[in-house]
């Protein structure tokens, strides 16, 4: 993913579609009696100042799942910022001929797609993805579970 399509994905906003409610003056309880709704009855319809209201709050408060490996919208910043930084030193590292396929395979997707990337971008968004998954998740990420595994 370059620079510019992960810049995109912050921009992307999330909308609650609302769903109207029928509008009747008298409600129905769970017992079967009807009542008269009132502004002080917790069943009556919003107003459209408290449904916007509501849309913004809920928006702001929104909270990446706790037991889930997601990207949240700030690991997306930090890898953005991590990739965008020019890469100074050099390093070689020795790959399987597998990983080298699999990695110009998913490459060739990307363009195909429309994406245009490269090896080294796509090895450096990997790594910094596992260090950030690593210092919030400790002993539960991946990272730290595929050691153990190569260990056992």
């Amino acid at each position: 993913m370059t620079f510019n399509e992960l810049l995109a994905l912050d921009k992307v906003s999330v909308q609650v579609a609302s769903v109207p409610r029928p509008a009747t003056s008298r409600k129905t309880r769970k017992d079967g009696a009807h009542h008269q709704a009132s502004n002080h009855d917790p069943v009556a319809e919003p107003t459209a100042a408290a449904i916007q209201k509501t849309k913004r709050t809920r928006h702001r408060e929104a909270e990446a799942p706790r037991y889930h490996a997601t990207m949240t919208p700030t690991l997306l910043k930090g890898l953005r910022q991590a990739v965008r930084r020019i890469g100074k030193e050099a390093a070689t590292y020795r790959f399987a001929r597998e990983e080298k396929d699999q990695l110009a395979e998913t490459i060739y997707a990307q363009r195909r797609a429309g994406i245009k990337t490269c090896e080294n971008e796509i090895v450096r968004i990997g790594l910094n993805w596992l260090i950030a998954e690593h210092g919030a998740r400790g002993e539960k990420s991946v990272l730290a579970r595929a050691l153990k595994a190569l260990r056992a």
